[in-house]
Formats: C-alpha cells, structure tokens, sequence
C-alpha cells in the first residue's frame, strides 16, 4: 500500500515510538501503524477525497470537475480556518447562471465529510488495539491532507497529535515533493536514496541505479 512507501519520510523518532500514517487518497485511506521502526498494522479504508469533491457537486448543482477545483483551490477543513469575506464564483449544470458563494459556505459543504472521516479512521484504530500503540500521534498525506486546517480536525476529535506530512525539498525534483499529495513519490525516492548506499547486485548494473529510475519515472509521469 501507498502507506508504506510514505513510512518512509516519517521521522526516525515517530517510527521507533509508534506513529500511524494515514494516506488520504482518491478513492481510499491506506492505514499503517509503525513501531520499533517496522510496520505493525495495514489496513486500507474503503473511502477518500472523491467523498469531499461529490458533496460539493451536489450540494453547489456543479459538474464534478468544477467541484474538484473549487475543493483544492479553495476548500478548507473546517469554517473556521476559511477567510470571512472571501467569495468564489460557482459554475452551475445545465447553463445556469453561475453563483457567488463566500469560502465559509463552501468549507461548511466539505467540514462534515472531514470530520466524518476522521471519526472513522480513530475507530478503526481503535478497534485494532493499535491508537495506543501510535503514540507519537497520526501523520496524514495525500491530496485531501491538503486541506488547510485538517491537522487541527483531526487532532480535535481524535485527541492525540496530528500533523501533514511536509517533505522538504528533494534535489532533482523542483519543489515537487512540498505538496502532501505527492508524499508516495517522495517516499518512493528516499526509499532508492536508502538503497544506492548498499551494494549493488551486477545484474542492476546495467539498468542504472535505483534512485534514477524512480527519478525518472516520477519525471516521465509528472
């Protein structure tokens, strides 16, 4: 799962303690609990982002595609963390009029999936026996990470730490890695870093080393 390869760019602290990542894809949540610096528990929560983008679709009477950038480009966890004054303009189905909503009114549409989410992520932790054992807290990436304000959601209804997952800047990769939504690939590339340091099978030699063909392959798909 696409949490494993996130495990990767935790801290080295978190992964000794305990930490569970939580990747907040599209369509679902990869769960991994780390601890004594191995995986402890995988499970992969049948629900993602796309919730968030059909909300807003219908609540807004907005194609799905419009929905999706009104949620990235604007969206926010919770109200309070969406500018008062603030407005966007909503392009309706059928030729409607277009509509002018404030930012509140459209993070008021996204806040209940969010919290619903987190709702259900700390009780399938729960059930597992293993929200204790991620002590140092939930690390969450993915594109619905994002959202500005879901780290304090999350850490208000769960009642443990939270943070989005951040990587600082990969050489080669041009800023790509800043974004929560690329955590897979960033973990993917420190995962070819860890293995260029060991030696290399002659077989692999000639198709040049781990870190390259990731590089490359995030280059040649993004």
């Amino acid at each position: 799962p696409s949490s494993l390869a996130v495990s990767q760019l935790v801290l080295p602290d978190e992964r000794e303690l305990g930490v569970c990542v939580a990747d907040i894809g599209v369509g679902t949540i990869d769960l991994m609990v780390i601890s004594e610096g191995a995986p402890a528990w995988m499970q992969v929560m049948p629900m993602g982002g796309e919730l968030l983008t059909h909300d807003l679709a219908v609540a807004l009477k907005t194609p799905l595609g419009d929905a999706e950038h009104l949620k990235i480009q604007y969206g926010y966890a919770h109200t309070s963390f969406a500018p008062p004054t603030d407005t966007v303009q909503v392009k309706k189905l059928a030729d409607r009029p277009a509509e002018t909503i404030s930012l509140q009114q459209l993070t008021a549409f996204l806040q209940p999936r969010v919290e619903e989410i987190a709702e259900i992520l700390g009780e399938r932790l729960r059930q597992s026996g293993r929200f204790e054992e991620a002590s140092t807290g939930i690390v969450l990436c993915g594109g619905t990470a994002a959202l500005p304000g879901i780290a304090q959601v999350f850490e208000s209804l769960l009642q443990c730490p939270c943070r989005v997952l951040k990587q600082a800047h990969q050489e080669g990769l041009d800023g790509l890695l800043q974004d929560p939504a690329n955590a897979v690939l960033a973990g993917l590339l420190a995962y070819g870093r860890d293995q260029e340091v060991r030696p290399k099978p002659r077989w692999l030699g000639a198709q040049g080393s781990m870190l390259n063909r990731v590089r490359q392959w995030i280059q040649g798909n993004f």
